[in-house]
């Protein structure tokens, strides 16, 4: 149910002039919040699902905001899904997050 809402919103997210970012999580091993597959969106001013909350999330919410920044500052005006290009992040829980 959340991914096919997620979805709808991506495409409705698509149509603005405001820039989005799908984070999602492309590897779990171990005791992990959520799933491999378990996306989230993200704009500089909403975000839409989760990937389990904590900091882990809070982090990846950051990281979104500042690609969407930078991609803004590259290429003023461009509104397209793939004027971002994909980053990955690799994130362990514990006391190093």
């Amino acid at each position: 149910m959340i991914e096919s809402r997620l979805r709808a919103l991506a495409v409705q997210w698509l149509g603005q002039p405001q820039r989005a970012v799908i984070i999602e999580v492309r590897q779990a091993r171990g005791s992990t919040p959520r799933q491999a597959g378990t996306r989230m969106l993200v704009r500089e001013n909403a975000v839409f699902g989760t990937i389990g909350g904590g900091h882990l999330e809070w982090q990846a919410i950051r990281f979104a905001r500042e690609a969407l920044q930078e991609a803004e500052l590259a290429t003023k005006g461009a509104r397209r899904a793939d004027d971002i290009l994909p980053a990955q992040r690799e994130m362990a829980l514990g006391p190093s997050l």
